[in-house]
């Protein structure tokens, strides 16, 4: 039996019957290379060279700096914050979600952190002004996929190590497709909201848990020095993405560094800033970031020998031979859809990073030859992950929202379909029209 068939059933297998992602990439990489009589110190090798680089170090300092802002207070002084500019206004609620998501993103990266944090802070806000409790859970959901998006990002992170493309670059793009994505979702929560009636909540809602505000009722007018005071107390969260994503576009750190910056950033803001936590809370922290980032780096091992076998076997060749008289008879805009779609129904069912580490290696070759920069398409396919994300059955965003929000899974993905359909025409958007976000590369 042909060794790269058998290679490619023992993985369709693996993840039907329900094998961990990593697994299944190791154990069919395994069972070709016996076949191949290849030596199985090729495995050892491959696995330890896909993690052996400087760049993989932002993936958990990253993470790192995620979990601790996380817990810092950052969220809920940016929901202060962004409340005093939208907050009243017609579906003000909705939009200060989008754009509190949209400065956590640039602080974390990490949709799941975003649908924790935020979700927590706004879903009490947005049920008390009315908001039904699914149409909720839909934009905390759709809005938290920014995370991964608006750099600092870890799927970006992943493309530009398994495609060797400068993650500066990537993130580079990677701001202005955020802020194409939220626009879009922005969009889509106003007119919701307009339709159903949905308003917004007094500026001063909630500021009465705030030291000198106890006796703050909703609808009470504030002082410019009331203002003043909150938007100082929201100042080390507000420069945060400043200072992190500034040094790195400035050139005066690489990412990995900027990462660096980003965890001592984070952890100086929560001890003895805003003193939401101890030094001994950081343990509790540090062990959640293990976990997170061994789930990662084991993926990434495993999909690295993945990625060796793909490229021994020559499948990414024989790819780029079906699909190039695809291109040249329909245009390479129809590859792009295919490709699109293709990604779009993974995600559906895994994670973003198999997701790429499987896509690169099988069409990156491919997107070379019909002239992409590698910079967009990575941007385009990290896009397409993320809204995977929020996509039935398996998005790891609807099920960790569906905790904070206590929703069904029904309930939320039927919410989300109109947010989903507008984050699919911001990525065709992008798709088709490199300049939207290549103008900042």
């Amino acid at each position: 039996m042909n060794s790269i068939l058998v290679f490619l059933v023992v993985l369709v297998v693996l993840l039907l019957i329900g094998a961990p992602v990593a697994t299944s990439f190791g154990l069919s990489s395994i069972v070709y290379i016996l076949m191949q009589s290849v030596p199985l110190s090729i495995v050892a090798q491959r696995m330890i060279s896909s993690v052996d680089s400087l760049t993989i170090m932002c993936v958990p300092l990253f993470i790192l700096a995620g979990e601790l802002m996380g817990a810092g207070g950052i969220a809920k002084r940016l929901v202060r914050v962004i409340n005093l500019i939208f907050g009243n206004v017609t579906g003000g609620l909705a939009l200060v979600t989008v754009v509190v998501c949209a400065f956590f993103a640039a602080l974390t990266g990490s949709a799941m952190a975003c649908s924790v944090a935020i979700g927590s802070i706004m879903l009490p806000y947005m049920l008390d002004a009315g908001y039904d409790r699914r149409f909720s859970a839909a934009i905390i959901a759709s809005a938290a996929c920014l995370g991964p998006i608006i750099p600092p990002s870890t799927s970006l992170i992943v493309y530009g190590a398994t495609a060797q493309v400068s993650i500066a670059k990537l993130y580079q793009a990677g701001l202005p497709s955020g802020l194409i994505i939220g626009a879009a979702l922005v969009l889509v929560a106003l007119w919701g909201c307009r339709r159903h009636g949905y308003k917004g909540l007094p500026k001063t809602y909630g500021l009465n848990e705030l030291k000198g505000f106890e006796h703050i009722q909703p609808g009470d007018r504030l002082t410019g020095r009331q203002i003043l005071r909150i938007v100082v107390d929201a100042i080390p969260a507000i420069i945060a993405p400043v200072i992190i994503l500034g040094s790195m576009f400035c050139g005066i750190a690489t990412p990995t560094e900027s990462a660096v910056v980003a965890v001592v950033y984070s952890f100086i803001v929560g001890v003895f800033v805003y003193r939401e936590y101890e030094i001994r809370d950081v343990i509790k922290v540090l062990r959640k970031t293990c976990k997170g980032t061994s789930t990662v780096l084991w993926i990434m091992c495993c999909a690295g020998l993945f990625s060796w076998v793909l490229t021994y076997s020559k499948i990414p060749d024989k790819v780029v031979a079906s699909l190039a008289p695809v291109a040249e008879a329909m245009g390479s805009w129809v590859v792009m859809l295919l490709v699109i779609v293709i990604v779009l129904i993974m995600g559906c069912f895994m994670g973003t990073s198999p997701i790429i580490l499987i896509v690169v290696p099988l069409f990156q070759s491919l997107f070379v030859k019909l002239g992409y920069n590698m910079v967009h398409w990575g941007t385009v396919i990290s896009i397409a992950c993320c809204i995977g994300m929020i996509t039935p059955p398996f998005g790891n965003v609807l099920f960790t929202t569906m905790a904070v929000t206590d929703t069904k899974l029904h309930e939320l993905a039927g919410a989300a379909a109109r947010y989903i359909v507008a984050m699919v025409v911001g990525l065709l958007l992008i798709a088709y029209i490199p300049a939207l976000i290549m103008w900042a590369v």
